[in-house]
């Protein structure tokens, strides 16, 4: 794997720890992810993509799943199941949906299914316009995006406006240098461990990303590492996470 540190995606995404409630409040400023997420005994990994791959053939589409799913692994025997939905509220209309299937499929389903995991948990990510940067002529597909990068900053308390000042810095240099890939970030809430901030970029490859992300810093220059080491005043925590798309988990509903 190429360099991440010290400089990885970006200075990325708001993933404030407000609770629910705060969030709600946010609900007009971009798409809302609700997502399930599993670890699996890899003992059982082959049982786990079966019935995953059973019910996407024969039941989702009869039981009238109207949500899309974007299925994606971090190669760890995690694996995370993305749904756009409305508001949060909604995750209780995506099991609903989701249970008419399983009652097609069979109630052993659920359990055998169940019996697979380690663990399993639930949480939310919202993408923010804001913070975002798109191309206005990208250098590849949205569809070709098939692994990406998370690259995580636990702020400090308090210090989250600052960080959206630099973020809306970044996103206008990269507008500037004409840079051709996006940069995305999302706000939410996937745990209590202070304010946290997300970038997500995308690539053809494990190789393609890392080979843009270069681009990127070079482009940048100066400038960018500037507001990098800005952006490392307010971090108490970093971490980092890869995924690839997973299109046989993945589903679309008939329109």
């Amino acid at each position: 794997m190429k360099r991440i540190f010290p400089k990885a995606v970006a200075i990325l995404v708001i993933l404030s720890i407000y609770g629910l409630g705060t969030l709600a409040q946010e609900e007009s400023r971009g798409q809302l992810w609700f997502c399930w997420e599993a670890t699996v005994n890899p003992a059982q990994l082959d049982e786990f993509m079966d019935l995953q791959l059973d019910i996407r053939k024969s039941h989702l589409q009869e039981a009238g799943l109207s949500y899309p799913i974007s299925a994606w692994t971090d190669g760890l025997f995690t694996y995370y199941f993305f749904y756009p939905v409305d508001s949060y509220n909604d995750k209780d209309d995506v099991y609903n949906e989701l249970g008419k299937a399983i009652e097609l499929q069979g109630n052993d389903w659920l359990n055998r299914m169940f019996s697979t995991l380690y663990n399993h948990t639930t949480w939310f990510i919202r993408w923010d316009p804001e913070l975002s940067f798109l191309p206005e002529n990208p250098r590849r597909k949205s569809d070709e995006g098939v692994y990406c990068v998370w690259d995580m900053f636990y702020i400090d308390s308090g210090k989250e406006q600052e960080v959206r000042k630099l973020q809306k810095r970044f996103v206008t240099a990269l507008k500037e240098k004409g840079y051709d890939d996006s940069v995305d970030t999302y706000i939410g809430e996937l745990g209590m461990d202070g304010y946290f901030y997300m970038g997500v970029i995308f690539g053809k490859s494990p190789a393609d990303l890392w080979a843009q992300n270069e681009v990127m810093w070079e482009l940048l220059g100066e400038e960018g590492s500037q507001l990098f080491n800005e952006m490392r005043k307010y971090t108490k925590k970093r971490d980092f996470k890869q995924f690839w798309y997973m299109k046989e988990l993945s589903y679309e509903p008939e329109k």
